[in-house]
């Protein structure tokens, strides 16, 4: 199943969407993890290394770095099956 990223393209930081497939059980994970609020980021940075990140309006919350090649599925599923999913906070 396809999981959609936020890229960050250089050198002004447009946004564009990328998709990457992967397996069934980290495809739901990121569903459960974007229903929750938080997005997922991609970014080519300028050593040739990737950033992988989980964020919202508020910050990143987790990411993986690596090498831009056949690295990045293997970053991704780390990623995504890291990511603790807080309990939402009732309001007192």
């Amino acid at each position: 199943m396809d999981i959609r990223f936020t890229q960050n393209l250089r050198p002004n930081g447009r946004a564009s969407n990328v998709f990457i497939d992967r397996p069934n059980e980290v495809a739901l994970k990121t569903a459960q993890i974007v229903i929750a609020g938080y997005g997922l980021v991609y970014e080519i940075l300028a050593d040739g290394y990737v950033s992988l990140r989980i964020s919202d309006d508020k910050g990143d919350y987790a990411f993986e770095l690596c090498e831009n090649g056949p690295e990045i599925p293997n970053a991704v599923d780390r990623l995504v099956m890291r990511f603790e999913l807080l309990k939402p906070q009732t309001k007192l």
